[in-house]
């Protein structure tokens, strides 16, 4: 009989105080998280843009996340590749430089890349730094997005591609049968070990991954695999799969968590939550960019990370 995979949830009201530290402990030994002293952590959290501190991961939560690694005697650094401008840029900008001082971690750019053949056939460049760890710890923010419907843990480890990248990519495969979603799932399994932190406190709703609306779930969950934490999250919000592209991608492979008789809750069942209330973007827009766009987006970044 297969081992089920363990999603923990749990509820948490605000960012602040010691029931936030408490809240990720929790989560991590729930799920088994084994960390060796000295192991080479990296804390991905979600750093889209300065301009919308609602859609980067809350930097208290990374804080208490990153606080846990070093109890264990982790060697932690925090690194993200931003759709603009800079890692620290975004990171000073929206407070979380400030969250995280006093604490011996690392701040880095996933910068630095090394191509990789993906087994879709998709070469492209993944940060050296995310390859370097030992385990990678993704820490996305609950969101809508225009694109893809939600984005929650596997779509995070888009940002291990540096900058321009991703941009490029959207270019490429976009709309192109189903290489997008491809490109997405395979780059979370040719990364070192990983786990997912989901911050889903306060999440953003309507739109995204920025410009969307502040929706509050008070809700946080981990997992050893962002497959089955995804498919929980899309079961607690009933969202149709035709919003779902890189979900029905993962079912269409079969991959391990794609349904929920894959998965096990050592914590709160998803039935303790009601986040009925969460609204998905109204229509998918395509997820190419076009030429214009990738222009665009290429000038915006350029400007927001050496003028903005």
């Amino acid at each position: 009989m297969t081992r089920k995979i363990p999603v923990a949830l749990t509820r948490v009201r605000s960012y602040c105080g010691n029931a936030l530290d408490h809240a990720i402990a929790c989560l991590l030994t729930s799920i088994d998280t084994s960390v060796n002293k000295s192991m080479r952590v990296l804390v991905k959290p979600n750093l889209v843009s300065h301009r919308d501190p609602l859609g980067i991961t809350n930097p208290q939560f990374i804080r208490a996340v990153c606080r846990w690694f070093l109890e264990q005697g982790a060697s932690v650094q925090v690194g993200d590749s931003p759709a603009f401008g800079s890692a620290l840029g975004v990171a000073e900008r929206t407070g979380m430089v400030r969250a995280l001082k006093g604490l011996d971690i690392q701040f880095v750019e996933l910068a630095s890349p090394r191509r990789v053949q993906l087994p879709c056939g998709i070469s492209i460049g993944i940060s050296q730094k995310a390859l370097d760890a030992e385990l990678v710890v993704n820490c996305p923010k609950l969101k809508a997005h225009s694109q893809v419907g939600i984005t929650a843990a596997v779509k995070n480890f888009f940002g291990c591609v540096p900058g321009f990248r991703k941009a490029f990519a959207h270019y490429l495969y976009g709309d192109v049968g189903n290489r997008f979603e491809s490109l997405i799932l395979e780059i979370h399994q040719i990364l070192p070990p990983s786990i997912t932190i989901l911050d889903g406190i306060v999440a953003m709703d309507t739109t995204g991954p920025t410009k969307g609306r502040e929706c509050r779930l008070e809700l946080a969950g981990a997992s050893p695999s962002p497959v089955a934490l995804d498919t929980v999250i899309y079961s607690m919000m009933n969202a149709p799969t035709s919003m779902l592209p890189i979900h029905n991608e993962a079912c269409r492979r079969n991959m391990a968590g794609c349904t929920m008789r894959d998965i096990t809750f050592p914590l709160k069942t998803p039935d303790s939550f009601d986040i009925s209330h969460f609204s998905m973007p109204s229509k998918l827009q395509p997820v190419t960019f076009n030429p214009i766009r990738l222009l665009k987006g290429r000038l915006l970044s350029v400007w927001m990370r050496y003028f903005d």
